[in-house]
């Protein structure tokens, strides 16, 4: 059974037991109602079990555009899904030295390695659930038109609605006007506020978080104050603190996806204490799915945005 968005304008789900969120709830952060529909959190969508098959997958990927990866494969000491075995949850799935890149091209991203997932790998028993799980994270994408129709796209609560069935979804992965990168962030990686270019991607971003938690911050563009206050504060001077665990999707769209920064914090930044605690450094894996730009019509935005990515 399906249940209702909630709306958390009190930021309860910001600062609680996030295991106590049931897996199928939508989380609604904005009580405006141009908002409530442009941001919308599911805090455990995916199980451990599936998320290690995720970021299995994911490793796997990036490791082979990663040239620090591939001469350590070289010399027969690593094999997919492979881990020390060690650490607790994902974290033993991280081991070895990675070819991180200081910066972006646009200074945006700092400490990080990233690869575009064009196609699917081959099967493998380390993901042996992979094309259902990748389906379930492309059904969260709304109906979109078709590249040549001159309508915008209706924007209405059912964008908020359950993830369609995997009979609805195209035999293609990843679809067709739909772009998915991998990006690992370092344990001292950062990404700075930004908004994203217009003419590279769509009005849509589905975003999904493996591995250790960290907090994602929305801010209104220009809105120097509310960047300055934090927590459940800049909600009401126009943004959010969103702690983002590891199993997590959220989806970004239209108003919050062009006309708020966003960003991921460093594990240093004071934000970066939650109920009182420090939130522990690890490494963390997203898979990020953007609706190409041709599909999905903007409402009411400029067509020459800052030129980040």
């Amino acid at each position: 059974m399906v249940l209702p968005p909630i709306v958390d304008p009190a930021g309860t789900y910001g600062s609680g037991d996030w295991t106590r969120t049931p897996p199928d709830r939508t989380i609604v952060l904005a009580t405006d109602a141009t908002l409530r529909d442009d941001f919308l959190l599911w805090p455990g969508f995916f199980s451990l079990e599936e998320s290690r098959q995720l970021l299995a997958m994911a490793l796997w990927k990036l490791d082979r555009a990663d040239s620090t990866r591939r001469r350590r494969r070289k010399g027969g000491t690593s094999s997919l899904g492979e881990g020390d075995g060690v650490r607790g949850g994902l974290q033993d799935m991280f081991y070895g030295e990675y070819g991180f890149e200081e910066g972006h091209y646009d200074s945006v991203i700092h400490h990080y390695r990233e690869t575009l997932l064009s196609s699917l790998p081959p099967p493998s028993s380390a993901f042996p659930d992979l094309p259902s799980l990748m389906q379930r994270i492309y059904s969260l994408l709304p109906t979109t038109p078709s590249p040549t129709s001159p309508s915008p796209p209706s924007h209405s609560p059912t964008s908020s609605k359950a993830p369609s069935s995997p009979s609805e979804m195209p035999a293609e992965l990843p679809p067709r006007n739909t772009s998915t990168h991998l990006l690992h962030l370092a344990p001292h990686g950062e990404i700075l506020p930004h908004v994203d270019n217009l003419e590279a991607s769509g009005s849509v971003i589905v975003g999904v978080s493996l591995g250790s938690e960290r907090v994602l911050r929305l801010r209104a563009k220009g809105d120097a104050p509310a960047a300055a206050t934090g927590g459940v504060a800049a909600k009401a001077a126009g943004g959010w603190d969103v702690r983002l665990p590891s199993g997590s999707v959220y989806l970004q769209r239209d108003t919050v996806r062009y006309g708020f920064e966003h960003s991921i914090l460093g594990y240093e930044a004071p934000e970066s204490v939650w109920d009182g605690q420090r939130l522990p450094a690890g490494h963390r894996v997203s898979i990020m799915v953007r609706v190409s730009a041709p599909t999905l019509a903007l409402r009411g935005f400029a067509t020459h945005p800052e030129k980040r990515a």
